[in-house]
């Protein structure tokens, strides 16, 4: 055979193997896309490693581009019990958190650092919420652009529990996490690791340890959701899931009331608190009937706005008995419950329907704009709908039986918005399935498309904006609270300050909620708040310290101890003090709060006094 003829026949071979080994390949991607579970399972490292990455990029951005900060007083009030700023000792008792984690940060806080532990582990659980739910985002068959859309969810959603800290949302960021992880584990189309169902545990497990109420507030939300979604997963293996996490955060929560039960002093506190709190976070405050009752109980029209102030600073008016009277013979709901809502919205409006809630209803409007621009993913919309409505129960309930703040709202809406996506994702004809009509060539589904894309994009756009303007108002708060602390050092050294000073505060005094959350920073000198931890064991340890027990006559008997209040209160304290004692007072301001770049709100005009009997 001559070469002639050898050579085009090894030209034809060469170009059939080729072809054959196209073909392979492009099969083998194909069926790689089509499914992506089998992806998964041959690279098991590769979603792992992306989605941390990407959660690592977001938590740079936020904790060191913008700047965190306290949402409110609560959590750096436990944080005074926790490292022992209060009393010289650490303790567990986080009143509204497990002693089991406070056996934890009991550890830490011995540590010889300054470290602010709680919301490192608040911050690493949070780390790892956002981890889990962006590998499950990855994990799911959805289109590159659902990926997108999926990541800037939970991103978004996410955003302002990092920069406004707070026990409340971080446990609900890790309940609802939890949740979708175990939910996506018994998906019966995914095939995801099964190992979620155990992420998925740990995090509700944490989160009921930090607020038992959040997990509830998740639960609730989604119930609903989920029996309807029902036969979309592995009931069986759920069902264990769900009873093994309920059963451990139970007996969790067993072990913190029995606990508690076991050191008399503390469960008298927590007695005392729980009814407290049936006045002061609920409608009774404000109800009709409080004044006649209260005039029943003995008490001077003073001593409700000196409660309603928090100085609650004298054990025989604010006693237990008395209390426990007010919540037994006032109604602890609203009468008018519309009104209740109309108000809710009208007084909390700079909180609730400004800026900071708009990413969060921008992608709730694209979620039920995505039901109409692709019929596969209608079976969606009966769950979705059902999780808006229950969660507008419970809010409703809450607003006619309790005091609702802000970062409630918040919570619900990160609810409904990481759900809603995993709701959209897990449809049983979801994203997975082929369109019955291709979207570049209809012109509506384009344009509803572009419409859907503008309202992620209009999210990213005010998330980023109110990351900048908390973060500038978190930096002038904590550079406001450096001087005053400077300020009260200086007043120390000068002699105008006793050396074993104690500065009491109610309602407003020195902003301890404005201190970096990332370290220790409480004032060298003691302070003693009059608020929720009124009458616990610290708060009686730290009276027992500086010799000024009881605390209402040693506020002008003893020279060491102060009172740190806004003017409006000066003089409705002094009555207090002429109705309860007998005593003339007049109030010598020893440290003006209000000097130039302080924030002119809630701390506005606030003095440090020196109490004198006036003969």
């Amino acid at each position: 055979m001559s070469v002639g003829i050898i050579e085009p026949a090894i030209k034809i071979w060469a170009f059939q193997k080729f072809d054959q080994l196209k073909t392979f390949l492009f099969q083998s991607v194909a069926r790689k896309i089509a499914a992506p579970q089998d992806r998964h399972a041959e690279s098991p490292l590769r979603p792992w490693i992306v989605s941390l990455l990407f959660t690592i990029a977001f938590f740079v951005l936020y904790l060191f581009v913008f700047h965190p900060g306290y949402q409110v007083d609560d959590d750096i009030t436990m944080i005074s019990l926790a490292s022992g700023y209060l009393g010289g000792k650490s303790v567990p008792f986080l009143i509204f958190s497990n002693v089991i984690l406070g056996f934890l940060l009991d550890l830490l806080y011995r540590l010889p650092t300054q470290l602010n532990w709680e919301i490192l582990l608040f911050i690493a659980l949070d780390f790892f919420s956002v981890w889990c739910l962006v590998h499950l985002v990855l994990s799911f068959p959805l289109k590159a652009a659902g990926k997108v859309a999926g990541m800037l969810v939970v991103f978004l959603a996410d955003g302002i529990f990092l920069l406004s800290i707070t026990f409340t949302m971080i446990a609900v960021f890790a309940a609802i996490a939890g949740f979708c992880s175990m939910l996506a584990a018994a998906h019966l189309d995914f095939h995801i690791e099964r190992r979620f169902y155990f992420f998925g545990g740990i995090l509700i497990f944490a989160g009921s340890l930090i607020r038992i109420e959040s997990v509830l507030l998740v639960l609730l939300s989604t119930g609903l959701s989920i029996v309807l979604m029902r036969r979309l997963f592995d009931l069986k293996r759920l069902i264990i899931a769900f009873a093994a996490v309920g059963l451990l955060a139970s007996g969790s929560y067993l072990f913190d009331k029995l606990y508690v039960r076991s050191h008399p002093e503390w469960q008298s506190f927590y007695t005392y608190n729980d009814t407290r709190s049936f006045i002061q976070d609920t409608p009774r405050l404000h109800q009709e009937k409080f004044n006649g009752i209260i005039q029943q109980i003995g008490w001077h029209p003073i001593d409700r706005r000196m409660f309603e102030s928090w100085f609650i600073s004298d054990e025989q008016t604010y006693s237990l008995d008395k209390l426990q009277y007010i919540v037994d013979h006032v109604p602890g709901v609203q009468g008018d419950l519309f009104g209740a809502v109309l108000s809710y919205f009208l007084r909390t409006f700079p909180m609730s329907l400004a800026p900071v809630s708009y990413p969060y209803l921008l992608m709730l409007v694209a979620a039920f704009l995505s039901l109409l621009i692709y019929p596969s993913l209608r079976p969606a919309l009966v769950p979705l709908a059902s999780s808006m409505v229950s969660v507008a129960i419970l809010f409703i309930y809450l607003l006619w039986t309790q005091k609702v703040p802000p970062r409630v709202w918040y919570s619900f809406l990160a609810v409904l918005t990481v759900f809603a996506f995993f709701i959209i994702a897990c449809s049983k004809t979801g994203l997975i399935a082929p369109e019955s009509r291709n979207p570049r060539r209809d012109i509506s589904a384009w344009l509803g498309s572009l419409a859907v894309s503008g309202l992620m994009l209009a999210a990213l756009f005010f998330t980023i904006s109110q990351a900048v303007l908390v973060s500038a108002a978190n930096i002038k708060k904590q550079n406001d609270y450096q001087e005053i602390l400077s300020n009260l050092d200086s007043l120390q050294a000068q002699g105008k300050i006793q050396p074993d000073a104690l500065i009491v505060i109610p309602a407003m005094g020195i902003p301890l909620e404005w201190a970096n959350p990332m370290v220790l920073d409480f004032p060298k000198i003691q302070v003693l708040e009059l608020g929720w931890l009124a009458f616990s064991p610290p708060y009686r340890d730290v009276l027992r310290q500086h010799d000024s027990y009881p605390l209402l006559t040693s506020l002008y008997e003893k020279d060491n101890v102060y009172l740190m209040t806004r003017v409006s209160l000066i003089a409705g304290t002094l009555q207090f003090f002429k109705v309860h004692t007998g005593a003339n007072l007049q109030a010598d301001p020893v440290f003006l709060v209000n000097y130039p770049g302080l924030d002119n709100g809630a701390y506005a005009n606030t003095v440090l006094y020196k109490l004198k009997q006036v003969k």
